[in-house]
C-alpha cells in the first residue's frame, strides 16, 4: 500500500483541453492522464474547471479522474471564453501540487520556483514556416523548466540547435497510438460496410491519406506522384480524411493533377470509420516534409496498412523498418514504389507484418512510465 505522503502530485495545466475538442496533442495528455491514474503512487489533477476535449471525455466516463474538469462540447468561442472561465475558477481553489505538466507553452504568470515539466512537440513554426511568435515562450521554459520533454529525438536535436540549450535538459519520450486495439473486428466491419455503401469504396483498391494536406504536409506530392505510376489506372480513388475543408479552387488543381483519372473522396470520419479505412486501404501515404512525431503512420502500420512514408525530420524514428521510407519530393521514387507495392501481394503481405511488428514497440504505457521517470528525476526521487 502506498502511503499518501508517498504520492507524487501532478498538476497538468488546463491549456489544451480548453480550445482542442480533437486533435494530437489532446489525445496525447488524454492517454497519458489515463495511465497515470492507474498508478498507487500518482495523485493526478487538471487545472481547469470546464474543458471541451472529446478524448479526456471518454476516458473520465470509464476511469472516473480525480478531480477531472465539467465537460461542455466545444462551441465557437471557446477558446475564448473557456479561459476565462478557468482562471475564475483557479483563484476560487488552490491546490498544491509536486510538479506542474504543461499541456501547452505556458502564456501567463508561472511560478518557476516549483518544478515545471514542459513538452516539446515540435520546432516547425520556426523552422519551417518561419514564425517566431512562440520563440520567445520556447526560449524560457528551456531556460526555466526543471525539465523538458521531446516526443522524437529530432525535435529534442532541433530544440538543442535552436534554442542553444544542453541535450541533458531535454528527455524524449515517444507517443503512441492504441486505435487498433479499441475496436472488435466486428464493429470494424460494420462501419467498413457503411463506408462501402455511403463512397462506393472497394477494399484494398484506394489510397489513404490522413490528416491536413496543405504547405508542408506535401498532399500535392502525392498528386504528383500518382501522375509518374501506372497503377493510377487500376486504383479506385484517393481517401483524404481530416485536416482542413477542402476549397473548390484546391480540388480542380488536384483533379488536373490527376487528369482526372483517380477520384479524390473528402470523407469525415469518427474513430471507429477511420479504423475500418485503415483495415481496407491498398496502402497508407505520408509524405510531410516535417513531423514532430507522426501518429497516422503508427496507427496505419498498427492495422496492418502498408505505410508509405517521408523520410523527413522524425518519421524515419516512428516508421522504422515498418514501413517503406522515400524523398518525399521525388514525385517518380514514389511513383515507382506505389506501382511496386501495387503488382505485388507477397510485398504488401511482407509490409503488413512488418507495420504492425513495428507498432507494437509504442504504447501509452510506455509513454507514461517514461514520463514518470521524469518526474521522479526532476524530484529525486
Amino acid at each position: 500500500m502506498v502511503g499518501t505522503e508517498d504520492r507524487i502530485r501532478v498538476g497538468f495545466s488546463g491549456d489544451i483541453f480548453e480550445y482542442q475538442a480533437k486533435g494530437g496533442i489532446g489525445r496525447y495528455f488524454s492517454e497519458l492522464i489515463a495511465e497515470l491514474h492507474c498508478r498507487p503512487d500518482s495523485d493526478i489533477s487538471i487545472d481547469a474547471w470546464i474543458h471541451c476535449c472529446t478524448y479526456l471525455e471518454e476516458k473520465n466516463k470509464t476511469l472516473h479522474l480525480r478531480s477531472a474538469p465539467k465537460y461542455i462540447p466545444k462551441f465557437s468561442s471557446a477558446g475564448k471564453v473557456l479561459p476565462w472561465l478557468n482562471r475564475i475558477g483557479r483563484l476560487l481553489r488552490s491546490r498544491s501540487v509536486d510538479v506542474r505538466h504543461w499541456t501547452y507553452y505556458p502564456k501567463g504568470h508561472v511560478d518557476w520556483s516549483q518544478p515545471n515539466v514542459v513538452t516539446f512537440y515540435d520546432m516547425i513554426h520556426e523552422k519551417i514556416a518561419n514564425k517566431t511568435k512562440l520563440m520567445p515562450i520556447k526560449q524560457l521554459c528551456a531556460e526555466r523548466a526543471a525539465h523538458l520533454i521531446a516526443i522524437s529525438e529530432c525535435t529534442k536535436s532541433d530544440m538543442v540547435e535552436m534554442l542553444s540549450i544542453p541535450a541533458s535538459r531535454v528527455t524524449v519520450v515517444p507517443l503512441a497510438s492504441d486505435l487498433h486495439q479499441r475496436f472488435s473486428k466486428d464493429s470494424i466491419e460494420g462501419a467498413w460496410s457503411a463506408l462501402e455503401q455511403r463512397w462506393g469504396l472497394e477494399s484494398g483498391k484506394y489510397i489513404l491519406w490522413v490528416g491536413a494536406r496543405n504547405g508542408y504536409k506535401n498532399f500535392r506530392g502525392l498528386v504528383n506522384a500518382l501522375g509518374h505510376a501506372r497503377c493510377r489506372k487500376d486504383i479506385d480513388s484517393v481517401v483524404c480524411v481530416g485536416g482542413e475543408s477542402v476549397k473548390p479552387r484546391d480540388l480542380e488543381d488536384y483533379r488536373k493533377g490527376l487528369a482526372d483519372e483517380l477520384p479524390i473522396h473528402f470523407i469525415p470520419a469518427d474513430d471507429l470509420s477511420l479504423a475500418a479505412l485503415y483495415s481496407h486501404a491498398f496502402c497508407f501515404v505520408c509524405l510531410s516534409l516535417y513531423e514532430g512525431f507522426g501518429i497516422p503512420p503508427l496507427e496505419a502500420m498498427g492495422f496492418g496498412c502498408p505505410v508509405i512514408s517521408s523520410n523527413r525530420s522524425s518519421l524515419p524514428e516512428v516508421v522504422g523498418e515498418g514501413g517503406l521510407l522515400v524523398d518525399p519530393e521525388s514525385p517518380e521514387r514514389i511513383g515507382n514504389m506505389l506501382d511496386t507495392l501495387w503488382e505485388s501481394e507477397s510485398a504488401r503481405a511482407d509490409w503488413r507484418t512488418a507495420g504492425q511488428k513495428r507498432a507494437s514497440l509504442f504504447s501509452w504505457r510506455r509513454c507514461a512510465e517514461e514520463t514518470w521517470s521524469v518526474y521522479r528525476s526532476v524530484l529525486g526521487r
